[in-house]
């Protein structure tokens, strides 16, 4: 049967950076990650606050077909995109390094007068995430281990999920991972990948207590 809806997160291989333990309550009120008092925070809150909301991401993504089994979910990563990510000031140079995202004019094609806009790689995986059909999809989709990249850089550091699991150089070696993947991902850009995620985005458990303690929160708007 086909689901009626799709909802695409865009995600990040950022999310790596983080182990999910900072935004599930535990036996706390509330996740870490969440708390504005910098007493209870932890000691890298601002470093890992991108990577804690895109894993918390793919766990919510994860969690959506789940309850809602007439909708699918699908996550994005557009890899290095040169929008205004990094402040005005970086704006340049990632026009310069990163996957371009406006559309250019190719002109009109041979056999129509309509013009054909080309669109710029850092917007295919979210294209693809939204339009291709579930069976290309495969284990991008609902409560899988993958997302839809556009770069196959991380697929080379073939040891990612054993060392990226050490705390003692785990955020070191991600921001590392980061830079690597905005010098290598023009290379190994393809049109369409399936990326398998972090080991602990595939955690059960932590995607459950996330879900039920976000659904808490909202529950008087619901």
């Amino acid at each position: 049967s086909r689901a009626k809806g799709r909802v695409v997160h865009l995600t990040s291989t950022y999310h790596w950076k983080v182990d999910g333990s900072e935004i599930i309550p535990g036996n706390a009120k509330r996740p870490q990650a969440y708390e504005f008092d910098p007493s209870s925070q932890s000691p890298k809150h601002i470093e890992r606050s991108y990577g804690n909301s895109k894993l918390a991401q793919i766990y919510h993504s994860r969690s959506i077909h789940m309850h809602a089994p007439d909708c699918d979910s699908v996550c994005a990563c557009p890899t290095w995109a040169a929008t205004g990510i990094g402040g005005e000031d970086a704006r340049d140079f990632l026009s310069m390094m990163a996957f371009p995202i406006e559309g250019t004019n190719e002109g009109k094609t041979a056999t129509s007068s309509i013009e054909e806009i080309r669109y710029g790689p850092g917007i295919t995986s979210a294209i693809n995430a939204m339009f291709r059909p579930r069976e290309e999809l495969g284990d991008a989709l609902n409560c899988g281990r993958s997302f839809v990249a556009n770069s196959r850089t991380l697929e080379f550091f073939v040891f990612r999920n054993s060392l990226l699991r050490w705390p003692i150089w785990r955020d070191g070696l991600t921001d590392l991972l980061g830079l690597l993947l905005l010098l290598g991902q023009r290379i190994t850009y393809e049109d369409f990948i399936i990326q398998e995620t972090s080991p602990e985005s595939q955690d059960e458990e932590k995607r459950s207590q996330l879900y039920n303690w976000s659904r808490k929160e909202v529950q008087e708007w619901l």
